[in-house]
């Protein structure tokens, strides 16, 4: 379809787990790494840990993009063996101001892609996140805005990232 789905009608088109994955996951705890970038460092996997009661194992590197991520890909998530892979990318992929940084959204996409692929074969349940939106004041303290404001902003170009991950995602 080509119009715009809600999140319901999205999750009622999502496959559901099969005999096997329900299988583990009732007899044995989940792991979970959560794989991105300083975000993910300094932010949610604990928090995930208490709420959930299971092991999760945090793979955040601060300034990290999609091509890291790539490298570091089989020692610090493929490696650990886990059941949900949590993948948090994008803030660091989308800096226009920082050409040795920056990665396009469709190399970024072809990166996600990888990472997918590649956790899916362990197997691995994956979740996509999209990238939260950024306060442009203490943004712009450290990155120039110059190269957003020359395609419309910082907000639309964290919006094209977000929507790239959320086109991977239905795909």
């Amino acid at each position: 379809r080509n119009e715009k789905l809600s999140d319901d009608e999205l999750f009622t088109l999502l496959p559901g787990p099969d005999e096997e994955y329900v299988a583990h996951a009732a007899t044995t705890p989940a792991k979970i790494v959560c794989f991105g970038d300083s975000i993910t460092k300094r932010g949610y996997p604990a928090e995930l840990a208490k709420r959930l009661h299971v092991e999760v194992l945090n793979a955040g590197v601060g300034g990290n993009t999609t091509v890291g991520a790539l490298r570091r890909l089989q020692a610090d998530v493929l490696d650990k063996k886990p059941d949900i892979v949590v993948i948090f990318f994008g803030t660091n992929d989308s800096r226009l101001d920082a050409p040795k940084v920056h990665v396009p959204v469709d190399r970024y996409v072809a990166n996600l892609r990888q990472i997918i692929t590649r956790c899916s074969a362990l197997p691995a349940r994956v979740v996509l996140c999209t990238l939260p939106p950024l306060n442009p004041t203490p943004y712009f303290q450290r990155h120039a805005p110059a190269p957003f404001e020359a395609v419309g902003g910082l907000a639309k170009v964290l919006e094209t990232y977000r929507t790239a991950v959320l086109t991977l995602g239905r795909e």
